[in-house]
């Protein structure tokens, strides 16, 4: 209603690249590794701007997922949560931070995300094979993905990660 007052949360990622500090807020999510490495790839693809003038672009995401998928590698990573609980990685394929349920493609990867909440819904890929993923990503269509094992929820108002090597990140 007009006059009425909303509010929503704002995330910020922040990291080093080559020295420098940088951030970028988010209103939606941003993600490190696998899917930020897709969005990376999609961002500059030629199949998506002529998939999107048929209506077709969610297809794109499928196309390079699975593209990427078979080049996609692993990494050690350290979740710290709300500056108190530490999560150790061993084999982490992507984290997804989200302040909304639905990210790109139409991905519930938070099925408990609220917006006005004040905190981060995290879904952490860890130790999945790689031949499994592609059974588990439909799933996340719809939310249902936490039934497997390797894929986490975890819920906090700042998490700090660290990985082992550069990734991608995505907001």
């Amino acid at each position: 209603e007009e006059g009425e007052e909303c509010r929503m949360d704002l995330g910020c990622v922040s990291w080093q690249e080559n020295g420098v500090a940088r951030k970028r807020r988010f209103l939606v999510s941003c993600g490190i590794g696998y899917d930020a490495a897709v969005c990376a790839e999609v961002l500059s693809s030629k199949m998506k701007r002529y998939l999107n003038r048929l209506g077709l672009g969610k297809f794109t995401y499928l196309g390079i997922g699975l593209k990427r998928m078979l080049a996609a590698e692993y990494a050690k990573a350290s979740l710290r949560l709300d500056k108190e609980k530490t999560v150790h990685l061993r084999r982490m394929l992507f984290t997804a931070c989200m302040l909304h349920r639905f990210e790109g493609g139409g991905f519930c990867f938070c099925p408990q995300a609220d917006a006005k909440d004040g905190l981060l819904d995290l879904c952490v890929v860890d130790g999945v094979p790689k031949w499994k993923f592609p059974v588990i990503i439909p799933f996340a269509l719809r939310g249902k993905h936490f039934r497997f094992r390797g894929v986490t929820p975890y819920r906090a108002s700042r998490i700090d990660i660290r990985t082992d090597a550069p990734l991608w990140i995505q907001t």
